[in-house]
Parts: structure tokens; sequence; C-alpha cells
């Protein structure tokens, strides 16, 4: 379950499990738009199919 208040947490938790998670405050190129191949996409915000909101309260697979 996703639990982390601040970057920092999530960062340093990482950090503490040998992952390199580069990161930065500055999220305003989030809403800048994205050109990939002929299609311009308005944000860079996005959300893979695969990986919505369809899992049970510990995270696993449902039915969904």
């Amino acid at each position: 379950m996703f639990h982390y208040k601040t970057l920092g947490e999530l960062i340093s938790e990482a950090q503490e499990n040998g992952v390199c998670l580069p990161a930065s405050d500055h999220t305003e190129l989030l809403a800048q738009p994205v050109t990939v191949g002929s299609k311009t996409i308005p944000n860079r915000i996005v959300i893979q199919p695969m990986e919505g909101c369809d899992a049970d309260h510990t995270g696993a697979p449902t039915d969904w």
C-alpha cells in the first residue's frame, strides 16, 4: 500500500532499499504537452491500462 506523505519519504525508503530513484520537486514539466509520433498528448500524466484502480486494499488483483 502506498503510504508516503512526501516525496522525501519515498526517496528515503528507496535509498534504504538500495534503489536509485531520481526525482524532482519541479512538477511543472508534467503539465506540458508531449508529441509521440503524429499525436500530441496534452500533458505527461498517464496511467497504464493494467495499472488502474482494480486491486483490493492489499494491492492484490481482483476480478476486475
